[in-house]
């Protein structure tokens, strides 16, 4: 699946749109990073950041509040040494992403 999603990015930056990847696979890749830092190895975390940088910028000025904090959060996964427990960070992220839908309405509608 990350093979296909890696094809996914090339092809839309081969685009060269004047739109930031991250507008069009943005929920799959932080979709993948939950999944790789859930995961809980060092390695699977990293690459989590790996890909999560590819849309860090994107996500800073475009994406909601709770969104920006999931990114965060993930990105950094790896570097804690009290790892909070994997159960822990979803709910976490879960309830950061509550109001992911309603943000972007509120974004949308002030343009």
């Amino acid at each position: 699946a990350i093979d296909s999603l890696e094809r996914l990015y090339r092809f839309v930056e081969s685009l060269q749109l004047k739109l930031h990847p991250g507008h069009i696979l943005g929920d799959v890749i932080i979709g993948t990073a939950r999944m790789l830092v859930s995961l809980g190895d060092t390695k699977s975390q990293k690459y989590a950041a790996e890909w999560l940088a590819k849309i860090e910028t994107y996500a800073d000025k475009f994406e909601s509040e709770g969104r920006q904090k999931v990114v965060a959060a993930l990105s950094v996964a790896w570097k804690k040494d009290d790892k909070m427990d994997t159960d822990e960070m979803d709910a976490e992220m879960d309830t950061d992403e509550m109001d992911t839908d309603a943000d972007r309405k509120t974004k949308k509608a002030k343009r």
